[in-house]
């Protein structure tokens, strides 16, 4: 069982980099591949604990090493309740991986997956949400040209940067996405995406009362 555990963990890890990379170069498939890898190994420390009877501590690391997976999933994902997640999974994984290392019976090999998914978690955790979609979506060395018609990333954009009050850089982000909407191949222009939706969320911004993110 162990084997197939580590088998699962690894392939799920591979599977999610894989996603991220895909993400960033705009390759299709990467939003399913990061589902899949990071569901993947969050599985894999909650099948540990269905099938093997593990010490308090290992316990703990484990079920809160699933949770941060969860919330790292969500969080590049940009789903709503990812924060939530964040605080039970991290003190899981803290107080679990202080036991063991207290502990004289210490598996340090053992420590490192729960180690790192923390130290990943950690680093995502408190970067603001409009930042993360920049670098992911429209940063400019990669995405030199594709940011130049993907005017629904630069709208989506607009929405994290007036969530942090940041409305003359929404604004901005606004005429980004409406010069991209006219540069986009009109077969890019599918409904119910349209100039008339961006509009409307140029006008919330400007007047403050936007209030949920609708793509129609």
């Amino acid at each position: 069982m162990k084997l197939q555990v580590k088998f699962f963990f690894i392939a799920g890890s591979i599977l999610a980099v894989l996603g991220f990379v895909f993400r960033i170069f705009h390759l299709p498939g990467g939003g399913m591949a990061s589902i899949v890898g990071l569901g993947s190994c969050a599985m894999s420390f909650m099948i540990e604990e269905l099938f093997q009877k593990s010490r308090f501590a290992i316990r703990l690391m484990n079920m809160g090493t699933a949770v941060l997976l969860i919330f790292i999933l969500f969080r590049l994902q940009f789903w709503p309740g990812a924060m939530q997640m964040f605080i039970p999974g991290a003190i899981g994984s803290v107080v679990g991986i202080g036991l063991l290392l207290n502990s004289e019976k210490t598996d340090s090999p053992r420590l490192l997956p729960p180690a790192v998914v923390l130290c990943l978690a950690f680093s995502i955790a408190f970067i603001p949400a409009s930042k993360l979609y920049y670098f992911i979506h429209l940063n400019e060395p990669i995405n030199s040209e594709y940011r130049k018609t993907d005017f629904q990333s630069w709208d989506k954009y607009s929405w994290f940067l007036y969530l942090e009050k940041h409305q003359d850089e929404a604004l901005k982000a606004n005429d980004s996405a409406m010069n991209a909407y006219r540069l986009a191949p009109t077969n890019n222009h599918y409904p119910p995406f349209s100039d008339s939706l961006l509009q409307k969320h140029r006008a919330a911004i400007q007047q403050g009362n936007w209030k949920l993110y609708l793509t129609r």
